[in-house]
């Protein structure tokens, strides 16, 4: 049988090119299958021929390739690995809950950061704010398309998390170094030499240990040793923290919306007072979002980070309100009726709008960390507070 050879040999090297790369990387697995594979079809080849006295010639060989698939379809019974979860394996679906928060928290941050530079460029609010939900929308989308195909593909092709990391310890992580060599006939002088190094040090080290016990036998003479108690981790949110908020805000929003105090109204322009109920209507919506969160509970890892997402989108929209506020004259003059005052209102409000702006910034940036950190801080509080 062996002149058929040539026969299998072409079968298993078209086998091996259709193998998933994480399966070719491994040379033992991969040699391992390619060796079952061909003494599988040698059995097989030899039971069409009528058993272990006959001998399997050309026509029983190509018959037992035939019976095994193309190589394509033998490919893809090694590509079935993981829990079939929509097009992903479940294995890859925190990884790709994470990359995809942290790069679109990244695209927000780039873009909040054009806004803020774009304040002075003379556009009008809603030109600012189109132009920021535009560039999100398409950056978002795009990113989300490009993410998503690339982990269905990692699926498809069978790879798991844990294969990257084998790879990164045989290819990247390690370079073993060639021991330098030694010139001929001075290697006794050398290690003779180690050996006098050694010594030195290893009398250095016991005069330091002694000297170090006499200064702890000094101080536990003198001073009580105090245990610190573990501090126990913080979660992720705090649910007290958001309920209050919740509640607080939703009060607060309402009264800015519905300015209750005629007599206090008067005093300001509509345009501000509209500047105020716009205010109102974000603050009351923030609040909303603190109740979910606070209801959902810390564990919905997912649900809370879309939460988080929405606070983010809020806080945006302050920025543009801001912004709106900066470039309304009608706003900006309501302070000029202030003509007593020994400084200039409308300056005074400028740099608080800027340093609201750059506040909110900062914050957003916050939201977008937490986001991509929040399963790992919950799952670290989990271990830490009932390991």
């Amino acid at each position: 049988m062996n002149r058929y050879n040539y026969i299998i040999d072409d079968f298993l090297k078209k086998v091996k090119e259709k193998l998933p790369s994480w399966i070719r990387e491994d040379k033992k697995e991969c040699t391992d299958i390619l060796e079952e594979m061909e003494e599988h079809i040698l059995d097989l080849a030899q039971e069409l021929a009528g058993g272990p006295e006959e001998e399997a010639d050309i026509e029983n060989i190509r018959e037992a390739i035939a019976r095994m698939g193309s190589p394509e379809e033998i490919s893809k019974e090694y590509k079935k690995r993981g829990t079939p979860k929509y097009y992903l394996t479940e294995e890859w679906i925190p990884w790709y809950k994470n990359v995809l928060g942290i790069v679109i928290g990244v695209i927000m941050a780039i873009n909040v950061i054009t806004l803020i530079f774009s304040i002075d460029d003379g556009e009008s609010f809603w030109e600012i704010a189109l132009g920021f939900l535009n560039g999100l929308w398409g950056s978002t989308l795009f990113s989300f398309i490009i993410i998503s195909v690339i982990f269905i593909a990692l699926s498809m092709e069978g790879f798991m998390p844990h294969d990257f990391a084998e790879m990164y310890n045989k290819y990247g992580k390690y370079v073993e170094k060639e021991p330098s060599k030694t010139k001929r006939g001075t290697h006794g002088h050398h290690f003779q030499r180690e050996m006098e190094r050694v010594e030195r040090d290893l009398h250095r080290v016991e005069k330091t240990v002694e000297k170090a016990t006499k200064e702890v036998e000094r101080a536990k003479a003198t001073v009580s040793v105090k245990i610190q108690k573990k501090t126990k981790r913080k979660p992720p949110i705090k649910v007290g923290d958001c309920l209050a908020s919740g509640i607080f805000g939703i009060l607060w929003g309402l009264f800015l919306i519905m300015q209750p105090i005629e007599s206090f109204n008067v005093n300001f322009t509509p345009e501000f007072l509209e500047f105020v109920r716009f205010m109102g209507t974000l603050a009351f919506s923030e609040a909303i979002i603190n109740l979910f969160q606070a209801f959902a509970g810390i564990s919905r890892s997912f649900t809370q980070q879309i939460l988080l997402f929405l606070l983010g989108i809020v806080q945006v929209l302050n920025i543009l309100v801001f912004v709106s506020a900066l470039k309304s004259p009608e706003i900006l003059s309501m302070f000029s009726l202030a003509s007593g005052w020994t400084w200039d209102p409308t300056t005074v409000f400028k740099i608080l709008m800027y340093i609201s702006i750059f506040g909110t910034g900062i914050d957003i940036l916050k939201k977008l960390g937490d986001i991509g950190m929040y399963q790992g801080r919950l799952e670290r509080y989990y271990v830490e507070t009932f390991d």
